[in-house]
């Protein structure tokens, strides 16, 4: 009754326009589906659905004031959040862009020596022989013969997609990596200085 006097979904007084009723519409959907475990009790949807009837507790508590009203500031709180948290996406994807426009492609290093700075890609090529320090102090002479490659390292700001993955990294505190690779950048094919910028 209430739905059809106040419309169901459109309008400041619709149905659908408090968290209450969504739940309680929810609820109501749930019971219709466990109606349908009469027909076939093999189905396992028709069987959650029935376990889920269990939710019909808060619309019981609804009827003490008290917490109908912390309920309702727990709905306007979680709205509150789904602002800043918009915000912080916001201004994640603006200096995502702003990253790539800056320091794109300029992180690149080889993954070997010999391509050191005033070098770059152009010498960071073939392979290289690697000894591991401990193995070389033990006198072990078992070496890896390793290829060179020209790679960005993990965190990297070459397109926005990855850029914003970095740069909610740092939201996150995990900026130290980010920060020295960009402070060592020189441009673009050349290879890393430290503290360049």
């Amino acid at each position: 009754m209430k739905s059809i006097s106040n419309n169901f979904y459109v309008g400041p007084h619709a149905y659908l326009n408090t968290g209450w009723n969504r739940l309680e519409f929810a609820v109501l959907l749930l019971d219709c589906a466990s109606v349908g475990s009469a027909l076939d009790s093999s189905c396992w949807a028709f069987t959650g659905a029935r376990a889920a009837r269990g939710l019909s507790l808060p619309r019981a508590l609804g009827c003490n004031a008290l917490i109908h009203v912390l309920l309702q500031g727990m709905g306007g709180t979680l709205e509150l959040l789904s602002y800043v948290l918009l915000f912080q996406l916001l201004n994640t994807l603006v200096w995502s862009i702003l990253a790539k426009e800056l320091v794109a492609h300029k992180l690149h290093r080889c993954s070997g020596p010999g391509a050191d700075y005033p070098n770059g890609k152009a010498l960071c090529s073939g392979a290289y022989v690697s000894l591991p320090p401990r193995k070389a102090a033990e006198g072990h002479h078992e070496a890896l013969l390793l290829p060179r490659s020209w790679h960005p390292p993990l965190l990297h700001l070459d397109c926005v997609f990855t850029s914003c993955m970095a740069m909610l990294s740092c939201s996150a505190l995990h900026w130290v990596c980010i920060l020295k690779d960009c402070m060592d950048s020189t441009s673009q094919n050349v290879g890393p200085r430290e503290d360049a910028n």
